[in-house]
């Protein structure tokens, strides 16, 4: 036998294939709205500034919304909306914490104005609440609700732009103005498509520990994306310029089409994951994640051939031909992204099973890899440095939590054989 609920998986699967075309989507318009827009300098201002909320949000979020893929599956409607409340205020009240310390250090580096850090906190508040809303949507399987969320957001947020940058004349100030004006009017769709588990209970610190419990362990894995979305940039600005941070967002972002199967696979696949383990069959778990990853390279391959053929021209399409030297970077980028989909496939797995220690430690090594061995690549490679830096660091990664997944299997063996023993 197949996956549980075969006709659901891929009804779901097929609506998911909807969020990437329209987050890709998305992302090449805005991408190459700004960098005609904007100058250069100008333009990795911008891409800084949104990385700066990335960064934040991902060292805040303690991977409670990675948890609740997991934890909030098969509770009953009550229970659903006491989690839900208890983790949503956990996440705002370290969110603001986690931007002071940062708007300080930001200050203090002169990397930002303190206007621009206003307009940041401003942003910060509306993306996490759009992220909670877009994460529970994942959790629950109101996938298409999410979808719907997600295509509105991206058009109010282009469509803004485009009115902030006409007002402004091309400046960078229309831009975050539309940004900020389009996130709030998301967050108002966003909670209205969630109404049914919204409600104000009381605060269980118990429920709190629970998904504490399994994410923290993996939010060094989760800083994996946070490295290569938002840490790279400031990292960039820090030993070059913001042109250096412009060129090296352009090839992300084309890069960033490797991702395109993990956004399918990735949108329920912990969830089904979670059912296979519930099944009496003890091989389930096997069986779907082999199906998973089967799917996912499927669509994975074509994609880095597409790119390796094609992707001077894409980047010429998002942005203008002054960019088009980035193209190797972005190939590399695609490598990575790569290396992370199938680790994030693998880091599931302890996920699914609550056993999420191990491969924390492992992340926390890989990261502190990267880092020691960044300054180096960069003061040898430029900007190719850190990518070759990313590479070595992600590589180990992978092949270490493969290794962690073989002693996972064996100590799942043990205890069940320990279990029909008796």
């Amino acid at each position: 036998m197949g996956l549980p609920v075969q006709k659901t998986v891929l009804s779901h699967l097929t609506i998911s294939g909807l969020l990437p075309v329209i987050r890709f989507g998305y992302g090449f318009c805005l991408a190459a709205l700004l960098s005609k827009q904007l100058t250069v300098e100008s333009y990795g201002n911008w891409s800084l500034f949104i990385s700066m909320i990335g960064l934040i949000l991902t060292f805040s979020s303690m991977n409670l919304m990675y948890a609740s893929n997991v934890l909030l599956t098969g509770k009953d409607r009550k229970q659903q909306k006491q989690d839900i409340f208890s983790v949503s205020v956990t996440k705002g009240c370290v969110t603001l914490l986690v931007y002071a310390c940062f708007a300080c250090y930001l200050l203090y580096n002169d990397v930002f104005t303190p206007t621009v850090l206003a307009l940041m906190f401003a942003a910060l508040v509306c993306r996490t609440v759009n992220d909670l809303c877009f994460g529970l949507c994942r959790a629950l399987l109101l996938i298409g609700r999410q979808v719907l969320f997600l295509f509105v957001e991206s058009a109010l947020i282009i469509a803004a732009i485009l009115v902030g940058c006409y007002y402004f004349e091309g400046g960078l100030e229309g831009a975050l103005y539309g940004f900020i004006a389009a996130e709030f009017l998301a967050t108002t769709l966003g909670m209205y498509l969630l109404r049914d588990y919204l409600e104000v209970t009381r605060y269980d610190l118990r429920v709190v520990k629970k998904y504490l419990a399994l994410g923290l362990p993996l939010l060094p894995f989760a800083f994996s994306d946070l490295i290569v979305n938002s840490l790279v940039p400031l990292l960039l600005k820090l030993y070059d310029s913001f042109e250096s941070v412009a060129f090296y967002s352009i090839a992300q972002k084309v890069a960033l089409v490797a991702t395109i199967p993990t956004a399918i696979v990735n949108n329920v696949y912990a969830q089904y994951l979670k059912k296979s383990r519930s099944s009496a069959n003890g091989s389930a778990v096997r069986r779907t994640f082999l199906i998973f990853l089967s799917i996912y390279l499927l669509l994975a391959l074509p994609l880095l051939l597409f790119m390796y053929l094609f992707g001077k021209d894409v980047i010429a399409l998002v942005s203008t031909v002054e960019y088009v030297h980035s193209y190797d970077l972005m190939l590399l980028l695609v490598l990575v992204n790569m290396l992370v989909s199938v680790s994030a496939m693998l880091t599931t797995l302890f996920a699914v099973f609550e056993r999420t220690r191990t491969v924390g430690y492992i992340w926390l090594g890989v990261l502190a890899l990267f880092v020691s061995i960044s300054g180096y690549c960069f003061d040898r490679w430029q900007m190719h440095g850190i990518a070759y830096a990313l590479l070595i660091s992600f590589g180990l990664g992978l092949m270490l939590v493969a290794v962690a997944v073989s002693f996972l299997k064996k100590s799942i063996r043990r205890r069940r054989n320990a279990d029909n023993a008796i």
